[in-house]
């Protein structure tokens, strides 16, 4: 059986913030995007909220439109680590987008997900760690109908909290 790698095209940081509530940031539609830096976290620093999100997108139009994937991972090369909670932040889940065609990484990407495509990953305590995210059936589902219409893939990677 071959196996294709794909890389990621757009990607990058989105966010809200709220000075009401953790549930508002949450919530949000998004304010803020970053192409330079990914970050996956729910911060409350002074009094405000952040919800930061990774998205991905991945050229999955290379693959020929008849092929049908039997398994796939993301892998994710980590340059932060664990922080200092106890609740389920650094406990990761990729969810597919309902953007796979953007051309770059906006704040209107935070609220694009979808389904939970994959198992829920730690983070971990170590810096500069791979996290390798399995795509469920759910997930094999979204990519395979994705080929098949010659389209990209894309998803969010989100906290499980």
């Amino acid at each position: 059986m071959a196996t294709t790698i794909v890389n990621s095209g757009v990607d990058g940081l989105v966010r809200q913030s709220s000075t009401t509530s953790y549930a508002q940031a949450v919530s949000g539609g998004g304010n803020f995007a970053s192409n330079t830096n990914n970050q996956v976290a729910n911060v409350l620093s002074g009094i405000t909220f952040f919800c930061g999100r990774a998205y991905y997108q991945f050229d999955t139009t290379g693959i020929s439109t008849d092929q049908v994937a039997t398994a796939a991972t993301v892998q994710i090369r980590l340059s932060g680590k664990r922080g200092g909670t106890t609740d389920d932040t650094e406990n990761h889940k990729l969810f597919s987008s309902t953007n796979h065609t953007a051309t770059s990484t906006t704040s209107a990407l935070f609220n694009t997900f979808d389904d939970a495509v994959s198992d829920v990953v730690d983070v971990g305590a170590a810096t500069g760690v791979t996290l390798t995210f399995t795509l469920d059936s759910t997930g094999l589902a979204y990519i395979n109908t994705q080929i098949a219409a010659g389209n990209p893939c894309a998803f969010l990677q989100r906290c499980q909290n």
